[in-house]
């Protein structure tokens, strides 16, 4: 049996090449999941060898179609479908590991195979994750990019493409089948209620929580959901919490237009990319700033969608386990009675914040890869963070302690990448300075 141990270059910048290949990661095995022996997706991702010249990349010929497509398709899915965040990010981790596995696993020496492996696999998975959509529309629009591209491809390169994706595409679904997401939460299985615990807010007054088994998904680096947990939140009706209450409650009172717009711009829920969305946007924008090849673009992708997605479940994991009230309960019942802050509360407990834990993972990875921005991404993770207490829908602990609970994922994440290091050594951090 062939076993592989995780997982892709953390590429730095192009101009720091001497850096960037000093501070490769260890691949413990070495072998070809094409071979009948095989064994498809462990958990990680598999290590793809970094993209160090430019003219390598992208040798002379035709311009080949950006494998990044697939990921504003996925997004417009997501969209499209009203997919909430946790469930965009298994979409995003699925799409996006997937295509790094097919750049892997195909022709090292043509990258024109290998890039219509990674578009073959994408509509592959994408069809398998959207069933909803027309029968062979995604498959026919991997295949019209490859053509599009003018990729000349021989009758054995042909094979060679169907059989990467045949094969990760049959280990993308093991995996989803088994990855706990279709799950149905037992209503008997809620504790039962004490003052202080989370309940049904107003106006919508949703009884069953989102994604209640969310916790219990099979994570890719972490063991599980419990792994990295935070400290238990402020006890119900303390003065910490009803400190952090009245906070809230202030903070409403005098929302600035700036604040307001923080709050709205943060706010995405279903019908809109969702925070795992936004924070592949910011990879999608940077990418040229960053000069990433399109296959290093993928890499960065695959590491920070298994992160985000890892940070859900487990902070889904302590949701479930503290089932802390939101403000406007808390509020309602000891401060102001006819309280309705900015955004409409989530359905479901409010310790930790999901946008801050998600937002904390992405931004952290990032760093690692991009030293240089770590200031910008910290403050965009902060930003999310707090745009939840301008909301009106999360206190400060909540906020702080999804932070630290995202960024503890994260340094799993990059721990895995760099044989346990979570932070790139001093001699390399100036790699990604403007």
């Amino acid at each position: 049996m062939v076993i592989f141990k995780a997982l892709p270059f953390l590429s730095l910048r192009r101009a720091a090449a001497t850096a960037v290949l000093a501070f490769a990661p260890f691949l413990a095995h070495a072998a070809s999941l094409l071979e009948e022996s095989a064994q498809p997706w462990l958990p990680g991702i598999v290590l793809l060898k970094p993209s160090v010249s430019s003219q390598e990349a992208n040798p002379p010929g035709p311009v080949v179609s950006p494998l990044t497509s697939w990921t504003e398709r996925t997004l417009s899915l997501v969209i499209k479908y009203r997919q909430n965040p946790l469930r965009a990010a298994r979409a995003l981790a699925y799409v996006h590991v997937a295509m790094h596995d097919a750049l892997l696993l195909a022709s090292p020496e043509r990258p024109a195979v290998r890039k219509a492996a990674a578009h073959r696999t994408a509509s592959c998975v994408l069809a398998f994750l959207y069933p909803q959509e027309a029968f062979g529309k995604l498959e026919a629009e991997g295949i019209a990019l490859i053509h599009k591209s003018e990729m000349s491809l021989s009758e054995g390169e042909q094979k060679q493409v169907e059989k990467v994706a045949s094969t990760i595409l049959e280990a993308v679904r093991i995996r989803a089948w088994n990855d706990g997401a279709e799950r149905i939460w037992a209503v008997n299985s809620r504790p039962p209620f004490q003052e202080g615990q989370w309940r049904e807010a107003p106006p919508l007054r949703i009884i069953t929580p989102t994604e209640a088994m969310a916790g219990e998904w099979k994570t890719w680096v972490l063991k599980d959901g419990s792994e990295v947990q935070p400290p238990p939140p402020p006890p119900p009706d303390s003065e910490q919490e009803l400190g952090e209450m009245a906070e809230v409650l202030q903070t409403f009172r005098q929302l600035t237009n700036g604040q307001k717009e923080i709050a709205r711009r943060w706010n995405l829920d279903q019908g809109t990319v969702t925070p795992p969305g936004v924070w592949n946007k910011i990879v999608l924008s940077s990418a040229a700033d960053w000069q990433l090849s399109d296959e290093d673009t993928v890499k960065v992708l695959a590491a920070m969608n298994v992160g985000m997605l890892d940070a859900f479940i487990a902070c889904w994991r302590a949701k479930f386990t503290w089932w802390t009230q939101r403000p406007i309960t808390a509020i309602h019942a000891k401060l102001a009675p006819d309280f309705m802050p900015l955004l409409l509360t989530p359905p479901f407990p409010a310790y930790v914040s999901g946008h801050a834990t998600v937002s904390g993972a992405a931004s952290a990875i990032l760093a690692a890869y991009f030293p240089g921005d770590r200031a910008r991404l910290q403050a965009s993770a902060e930003e999310a963070a707090l745009s939840r207490l301008y909301g009106g829908i999360h206190i400060r602990s909540d906020n702080e302690a999804g932070l630290e609970l995202g960024r503890a994922v994260a340094s799993k994440v990059v721990g895995s990448l760099y044989r346990g290091a979570v932070s790139p050594p001093p001699s390399t951090a100036a790699a990604g300075k403007r």
